[in-house]
């Protein structure tokens, strides 16, 4: 049942798994399996990973992460742009970055959009409040599920604007010793 998954998920939040995990293999798997919503929208992504990045989390938790990070790049990005998405190691770090060419963000709400319910959709994407204003189609929770499942396993995520309008999203957690 869904209630029992909840549970499972907010167990695994409290005690994490803390299993090796090739995070490079688990990206690469998962970038596979996209190339369907990445044509529908038209959108081209590239991965640069490096092999054998290794960390101590939970497959499903990082799954999580993969999935909100890709899927909020794609609901930003133009058709016809592009996503770039990279995993490096940086000094005893997996450094996992998507970037898009979507609108960004205003500077004062980077913080606010890892918020629960804050969202901040392109316009094209609300639909009409009958009270004259306008209503996001969906509430953000992507980013909240990010940062709340990075900081589970010690890691952060952090988000920035690109010189060219974009957003980057910066995951960060420490390589399995």
């Amino acid at each position: 049942s869904s209630a029992w998954r909840m549970d499972e998920i907010a167990a695994d939040l409290v005690d994490p798994p803390r299993n090796r995990v090739e995070f490079s293999v688990l990206l690469t798997r998962m970038m596979g399996g996209y190339g369907d919503l990445f044509r529908s929208h038209k959108i081209a992504a590239s991965v640069n990973a490096d092999n054998n990045v290794v960390v101590r989390a939970g497959e499903d938790l990082l799954e999580t992460v993969i999935e909100n990070l890709v899927e909020n790049a794609v609901t930003f990005s133009p058709p016809g742009g592009s996503i770039s998405i990279g995993l490096h190691v940086l000094k005893s770090h997996a450094v996992l970055t998507v970037e898009d060419q979507g609108p960004g963000v205003p500077s004062e709400d980077l913080e606010r959009i890892f918020e629960r319910y804050y969202s901040h959709r392109p316009a094209d994407q609300q639909n009409d409040d009958p009270n004259g204003g306008r209503q996001p189609r969906h509430f953000g929770i992507g980013l909240w599920i990010v940062r709340r499942n990075m900081e589970a396993i010690g890691g952060t995520a952090i988000a920035e604007n690109t010189g060219d309008g974009g957003l980057k999203v910066t995951a960060r957690l420490p390589v399995a010793r």
